[in-house]
């Protein structure tokens, strides 16, 4: 186990992953992770997606995209 306190970044705060975790589950500064916050609202919980996850994310957020456009595409197309 390990306990870390929240850091100023930017406007932000963060907490720092120490470099031999991310090695562990072999993540580079390219790694997208899903952030996700449990129901009792006290617990982050992030997971490092595969390049699969990520595509069907994208995927997904696309299609949802040009369904809720498609009377502007269809009129930018014009």
């Amino acid at each position: 186990m390990m306990v870390k306190k929240l850091s100023n970044i930017g406007n932000s705060k963060g907490i720092i992953i120490p470099k031999n975790l991310l090695d562990l589950i072999d993540a580079t500064e390219d790694t997208v992770f899903k952030l996700d916050v449990d129901s009792s609202g006290k617990m982050i919980s992030l997971k490092a997606l595969s390049e699969e996850e990520v595509d069907e994310i994208v995927f997904s957020a696309s299609n949802k995209i040009n369904q809720e456009q498609s009377k502007v595409f269809k009129k930018l197309a014009e």
